[in-house]
């Protein structure tokens, strides 16, 4: 794509390569090398880590998922430079698979190469900033950013695994290397008589107040402060809490 000083971009999709493949004479593949090296610049989402054994690798793979862990063999940096590409999405599902170690030495290998990343870093506010690109058109900043946990199950209420939450440092601690991770809460929308239907059928379903419910009753001798401190307990209008989903009671979908 380009824009109208005439900057050409070009983006790939996923790359893990395992093997090197500059060696590759294929006709079709060096058209795309081809296209790729063209642009003023080009991008390629980077999946998995660099390493050559340095870590361990994290508790659980995927970022929550339960999937392969995945890295790439140092070489990935020259090959995916002989490509054309010079800036890497570094934040995915797999950017945590070798924990904070895992990520402090990805970096160390972009750096040595000279390859451009945005998504992870040694701290929140590394991983959280642009990485920018110096062309002759102009100067380039990529922003990346992963989400985490199982898809499809709405809410996460799962403690999130190691390397994932960067964090800077403070008073008393250094910063914690991780990855730009999207932060979001997921609220499903249910019609009335649906959740209350439910909340009356399933055991341990939490329910705030709804719509028309009464406030608590004061009882005697109780000032009006305390039973305003009850209805904030029993939980926020129009929520309830549902096998550990959140879900807002509304009227009709």
């Amino acid at each position: 794509m380009s824009n109208e000083s005439g900057m050409v971009m070009a983006l790939t999709g996923n790359l893990a390569p395992q093997q090197r493949f500059s060696v590759v004479q294929d006709e079709r593949f060096l058209k795309v090398v081809e296209l790729l090296r063209s642009a003023d610049v080009s991008f390629t989402n980077l999946e998995g880590c660099i390493q050559d054994g340095e870590d361990f690798p994290a508790h659980v793979a995927g970022n929550g998922r339960g999937a392969t862990y995945l890295a790439c063999p140092p070489h990935t940096v020259e090959e995916v430079k002989w490509m054309g590409i010079r800036m890497v999405y570094a934040a995915n599902n797999h950017a945590a698979d070798f924990a904070e170690g895992g990520i402090l030495t990805t970096i160390k290998y972009f750096k040595a190469g000279g390859l451009g990343y945005a998504g992870i870093g040694a701290s929140l506010s590394a991983a959280t900033a642009p990485g920018y690109l110096e062309t002759p058109k102009g100067t380039v900043a990529l922003v990346a950013a992963a989400d985490w946990g199982p898809r499809g199950r709405m809410d996460l209420p799962y403690q999130m695994p190691a390397a994932v939450m960067a964090a800077d440092e403070g008073p008393l601690f250094k910063s914690r290397p991780g990855l730009n991770l999207i932060r979001y809460d997921a609220v499903t929308l249910v019609e009335s008589r649906h959740a209350r239907r439910a909340a009356q059928s399933q055991p341990g379903t939490r329910m705030g107040r709804c719509e028309g419910q009464p406030a608590p009753r004061r009882r005697a001798g109780r000032s009006p402060a305390h039973a305003r401190r009850v209805g904030r307990r029993a939980g926020p209008r129009n929520r309830i809490s549902l096998h550990g989903q959140k879900v807002r009671v509304g009227g009709q979908v």
